[in-house]
């Protein structure tokens, strides 16, 4: 396959900085492009087979994709505004592109399901690796006495969710099953999911068929290793 590799992702995100350089230090350089960067980049999609030009340069060599738009670039937007439909549009058609003919690290859609985290849970299930009990309701009343007290609240989706009292972000939030927040929660489905008190975390990355594994300790770091600067530079590799 002939023609420039593809990035979608965002200049400013370290991951696609790391990438671009391992590409200019082997004498390449991919194109960037993302939902954002849309508006400032010339580009031509021809159908029926989706070939893609972009910055005078032709695409069609390796893509990886990273993130369709950077965090937040659609907050506040108003449903049913111009800007809401242009944002669409735009997203739209770098979904699109997932069929077209570049050779994709890993497809929009095999990433879309690995990133969902009740697929994830379900997938870890069926080759019997435990998981935490959790669930998915539409009111808290129905949250399960099993579930104790206190529990850990994730967002299925990404972005902050505003109720009227406090804002959940895109990380997990331990609250007690008093806690009013959990009425304003009741249009986006959350996942609500036993605590438990982790030792270690694990991550796991895999490219193709090669995998790398890393652990970090969990003492002293919160329930969401995310939220402490030096957890992200804390993690060491495990085999």
């Amino acid at each position: 396959m002939t023609g420039s590799s593809l990035i979608v992702g965002s200049e400013a995100d370290l991951h696609v900085q790391a990438v671009i350089e391992v590409c200019q230090e082997s004498g390449t350089r991919p194109v960037l492009i993302d939902a954002e960067s849309l508006g400032t980049s010339s580009w031509e999609l021809r159908g029926p087979s989706l070939k893609l030009r972009m910055n005078e340069r032709q695409i069609g060599g390796a893509g990886w994709l990273r993130r369709l738009a950077p965090p937040e670039s659609h907050s506040g937007l108003t449903i049913g505004s111009q800007k809401a439909a242009e944002a669409a549009s735009r997203l739209a058609l770098l979904v699109a592109l997932s069929s077209a003919p570049i050779d994709w690290l890993t497809d929009y859609w095999t990433l879309m399901r690995a990133e969902n985290k009740l697929i994830q849970y379900r997938a870890a299930a069926c080759v019997d690796v435990p998981v935490p009990q959790f669930e998915v309701v539409s009111s808290p009343e129905s949250i399960s006495a099993s579930l104790g007290d206190q529990f850990v609240v994730k967002p299925l989706g990404t972005g902050e969710y505003r109720t009227e009292s406090d804002t959940f972000a895109v990380h997990s939030n331990v609250i007690d099953r008093s806690d009013q927040r959990l009425y304003g929660l009741v249009e986006a489905p959350f996942l609500i999911q036993r605590l438990v008190e982790a030792t270690r975390h694990l991550r796991v990355v895999t490219v193709g068929d090669q995998a790398w594994s890393a652990a970090l300790d969990a003492e002293g770091v919160p329930v969401d290793w995310r939220l402490d600067l030096r957890a992200h530079e804390s993690w060491l590799p495990v085999q």
